[in-house]
């Protein structure tokens, strides 16, 4: 920006400078979990990857990324990395088992501000269950005293 002064003589004196005004960011923001939703198939071998966790801030850097994201749900069916934001199972999961999943994450920014979001897990349903026998009774009724295909009354 320029800055110029002058004065009441007679003739005025004028004088400008440049002033240069840098604005720091302040980090006041806490980053913010972008999806609440993921899935998961049921008997997904383990180590499979269930989501790659993302989060935004609009602190500037060095207030924003990189984030660092901790999963405080204690469950033992999921890891977290926590640099990557990468959630892997740690084993298979048996939808007749659970069929959702509730975690409880936090992510961090640089800056060390922090926020928690919950992150809903659905695990899909696959048919690996034996259909059961099972006995049904049908009732025909006929008021003409016949019935093709039957001897009976």
């Amino acid at each position: 920006m320029t800055v110029q002064a002058v004065d009441n003589g007679s003739p005025p004196a004028i004088g400008e400078t440049m002033v240069f005004i840098q604005l720091i960011d302040v980090n006041d923001s806490p980053p913010k979990l972008d999806a609440e939703k993921a899935f998961i198939k049921e008997n997904s071998p383990p180590n499979s990857l269930v989501t790659q966790l993302t989060a935004s801030d609009p602190d500037l850097p060095p207030n924003a990324e990189p984030f660092k994201f901790k999963l405080l749900t204690g469950t033992p069916l999921f890891s977290l990395d926590e640099e990557s934001g990468i959630l892997l199972t740690k084993t298979s999961i048996d939808r007749e088992q659970f069929d959702k999943f509730d975690l409880t994450i936090e992510v961090q920014d640089a800056g060390g501000l922090s926020s928690r979001s919950n992150l809903f897990i659905e695990v899909g349903d696959e048919n690996d269950n034996p259909s059961k026998s099972r006995q049904v009774q049908v009732i025909i009724k006929n008021f003409e005293g016949t019935f093709p295909g039957c001897s009976c009354q």
